[in-house]
């Protein structure tokens, strides 16, 4: 299965990776790549479990199938991050570790911009929110900003509801 975008999204720190990309003005591994803060070591074990769980749970015959059923590599949906690394495999190009691994560098470079891309639409006043964060946090922020901006109950008075 292809990888979807709001889980490289989340694979890369989600929204508190954009706020630390915003806050440092710069790319969180550090000059040399050497340095890793604690939440781009997160989001990396998080890809490299997500890609050996995909292969455990049977991608590479899901794509040898699809391949054997008449698709191709070239087939929309068949060019995606992980299939074009399988289709690699199954070609003898490469080892199936060697796919993996090619797997995990193009997600978390995919999640690199999208990053990028989410934090050039969104102007500076969007509330931000931690998506780590317990959810309870979450609500709490959430609701703090919108009472500030005056926020009416749904429904326009005293108890309305959703």
């Amino acid at each position: 299965r292809q990888p979807d975008h709001a889980e490289a999204f989340e694979a890369e720190g989600g929204r508190e990776g954009l706020r630390e990309h915003d806050r440092q003005g710069r790319d969180r591994a550090g000059i040399n790549g050497e340095e890793r803060e604690p939440a781009d070591q997160e989001a990396r074990r998080r890809v490299d479990d997500r890609v050996s769980r995909m292969v455990k749970r049977g991608f590479v015959d899901e794509v040898r199938g699809l391949l054997n059923a008449g698709y191709s590599g070239d087939t929309p949906g068949m060019t995606g991050t992980g299939y074009r690394e399988v289709i690699r495999h199954l070609e003898g190009e490469i080892t199936l570790e060697e796919a993996m691994e090619q797997i995990r560098l193009n997600t978390r470079r995919y999640a690199r911009r999208q990053i990028t891309w989410f934090r050039n639409q969104l102007p500076p006043s969007v509330l931000r929110i931690d998506a780590t964060a317990p959810l309870e946090d979450q609500v709490s922020v959430t609701l703090d900003a919108w009472r500030a901006d005056g926020g009416v109950p749904v429904g326009g008075g005293s108890g309305g509801g959703l």
